[in-house]
């Protein structure tokens, strides 16, 4: 990947443009694999579900997926619209690709059993806004899993002092408390190559969340 100031790349990673941002997505659908894995799995996938992710890049790691889980119908929003057109160049079945502001799902009330994102809270500009829209478009039998590098592991990283906002699980948990119920959690240590092109040791947590009844 072409070499990147640590706030051009802290850029990049939030919304990814350009021919470096194509660079950036490549390395993130790879190197976060095992953390979308993770929210995928919490969701207990058949293939007859209709998905949503918030924040799918590039969305290659799809054809994995549906090795393990079927063709499930895939609908992915995404702040980037380079993020969009290169999804789409995947031409894979049962999937839409929509920009969004980051902010208002353009989905109606209800409509969706599974959500998932791994990798953008970090990024989210009002979290619980966000999180009032998720429990909007999600029925009430739904599910929701997010999944995050830990807070203690980013502050390590040095393109984390700009536009990132970190958490803990007890502050994901507080940021959900008021209209969700958490289901589960769990939490898995990998060895990854980081954005900067150094081996570490990754600590990410996945929770799923079930709306209050």
């Amino acid at each position: 990947m072409s070499k990147l100031s640590l706030s051009d790349l802290s850029k990049q990673l939030s919304k990814p443009e350009g021919k470096t941002g194509i660079e950036v997505a490549k390395q993130m659908s790879e190197s976060n694999f095992t953390m979308i894995e993770s929210a995928y799995k919490h969701l207990n996938i058949t293939p007859s579900d209709e998905v949503l992710e918030l924040g799918h890049g590039n969305a290659s790691y799809l054809s994995k997926l549906r090795e393990q889980y079927g063709n499930f119908k895939f609908y992915g929003l995404e702040v980037s619209n380079l993020m969009v057109e290169q999804a789409k160049l995947n031409e894979f079945l049962n999937c839409e690709f929509e920009c969004f502001d980051g902010e208002i799902l353009p989905l109606s009330d209800q409509s969706f059993e599974k959500v998932t994102t791994s990798n953008t809270i970090y990024f989210w500009r009002e979290p619980k806004k966000l999180i009032s829209e998720v429990l909007r478009i999600l029925k009430p039998s739904g599910i929701f899993s997010i999944s995050f590098a830990d807070k203690e592991f980013m502050k390590t990283l040095p393109f984390t002092q700009d536009n990132f906002q970190l958490y803990s699980v007890d502050e994901v948990c507080a940021l959900f408390k008021n209209e969700f119920e958490l289901l589960n959690s769990c939490t898995q240590v990998e060895e990854v190559k980081s954005k900067a092109g150094d081996l570490v040791l990754r600590t990410f947590h996945t929770l799923s969340f079930k709306p209050k009844v």
